[in-house]
């Protein structure tokens, strides 16, 4: 079974992967994605990655190692965000093309 970071018993704050989601941030094109890091004491940080396109959101996780999806797959690695980034920009223009189709 595949724990997501968010769901510790006792989430902690993690540097990396906090300056992780805003790599991938920095990586997601502004004209098509809004992008938001919610961070929250006792919480693990999230980014919320909305299309401009579509009434479509997404929250991204992030640990020391990896991006994850919030249904607990792993996207890639922290290293490469803009792997991650392109990964994360095809799913919801897939998600917001099934919707408006």
């Amino acid at each position: 079974m595949t724990h997501l970071p968010h769901h510790s018993p006792a989430p902690h704050h993690s540097p990396a992967a906090q300056a992780a989601l805003e790599d991938l941030a920095a990586e997601l094109d502004s004209g098509d994605f809004v992008t938001m890091l919610v961070t929250g004491q006792g919480r693990r940080p999230r980014l919320t990655v909305a299309s401009r396109h579509a009434q479509l959101a997404e929250d991204i996780y992030a640990d020391d190692r990896a991006y994850w999806w919030s249904w607990a797959e792993q996207i890639g690695g922290i290293g490469d965000p803009a792997a991650a980034a392109h990964k994360v920009a095809s799913v919801l223009r897939i998600a917001s093309e099934r919707a408006s189709g």
